[in-house]
């Protein structure tokens, strides 16, 4: 599959995704996962789900849906203003109707208006599918803690390669990979991602997961359509994309042992133990 990268990424980047034991189990068994679109990730149950997913900050909407031409043309070029007497009045220019916004399935022209650009958006976050996971660096125990549910929960790492040759998807069918731009949602959001920013952008009180976000989507869908489906199934070839699996810090000795076997197994490798398990084994 065409995978592009964003700026400042390449294959060498190490990521990792905290996921629960079930889920973790399921992905080993079967061998795939469950991507859910950006829309879905709106209404994620828990703490998981973001209600600002694939929606534009006030001040990103107002530059993107025309209010701002408009509010210009209103000021510069309707409104009436001093001229002297002698000067000779110059025809005012006809208010815009439209406009054309850039999306990942091409260009749309919408009429002019923050409702048609948020029904716009809403569109395209029913058919955009996003796999997200973080930057690695080290463990972060709020990262276990909001994602590594119970004391059975892994950390898998992989890199930006090593996920982009494991994922199998349907021909025509594209994805992105880019760093998310996290921002006050007040003061506007720098553009790093052409057509894909809308799905990169999330407030700053998430700044911590460090995402790196997959996104996989079919250019040629009818966005205008329902979508059956909250997400796609993604077949994964895991012993290319897994180069390490970390057990929660909490897992008592026997569930490190069964999760170990089960790597075994199905892998041909064992698990490794947490870095914070580990600094508390030295703790009295």
């Amino acid at each position: 599959m065409n995978f592009r990268l964003g700026a400042g990424l390449d294959d060498n980047v190490e990521i990792a995704r905290y996921m629960s034991f079930p889920t973790f189990m399921y992905m080993l068994e079967f061998s795939k996962a469950f991507i859910p679109s950006i829309a879905t990730l709106r209404g994620a149950p828990g703490n998981h789900g973001d209600p600002t997913e694939g929606r534009w900050s006030p001040v990103d909407e107002f530059m993107r849906d025309g209010s701002a031409e408009l509010l210009d043309l209103l000021v510069n070029g309707i409104l009436p203003s001093a001229r002297s007497k002698g000067s000779s009045k110059e025809p005012r220019p006809s208010p815009p109707t439209e406009r054309t916004v850039l999306t990942a399935f091409g260009p749309r022209t919408i009429p002019l208006g923050s409702d048609h650009l948020r029904t716009l958006n809403n569109r395209e976050c029913a058919w955009m599918d996003a796999w997200c996971w973080h930057k690695f660096e080290h463990e972060h125990m709020a990262m276990w803690r909001q994602y590594g549910a119970g004391d059975g929960a892994v950390c898998v790492k992989s890199s930006i390669g090593k996920l982009v040759d494991a994922i199998s998807m349907e021909s025509g069918h594209q994805g992105y990979i880019g760093a998310m731009v996290y921002t006050d949602r007040f003061s506007g959001t720098e553009s790093k991602h052409e057509e894909f920013s809308l799905y990169l952008q999330k407030s700053r009180a998430y700044v911590y997961e460090g995402e790196i976000r997959a996104l996989m989507y079919d250019p040629a869908a009818d966005i205008d359509a329902t979508r059956d489906m909250p997400g796609r199934i993604v077949p994964l070839d895991l012993e290319k994309m897994i180069s390490n699996v970390i057990v929660h810090p909490d897992s008592p000795p026997w569930m490190f042992d069964l999760i170990t076997v089960v790597l075994e197994k199905k892998l041909g490798r064992g698990a490794s133990r947490s870095s914070i398990y580990l600094e508390r084994l030295n703790e009295p």
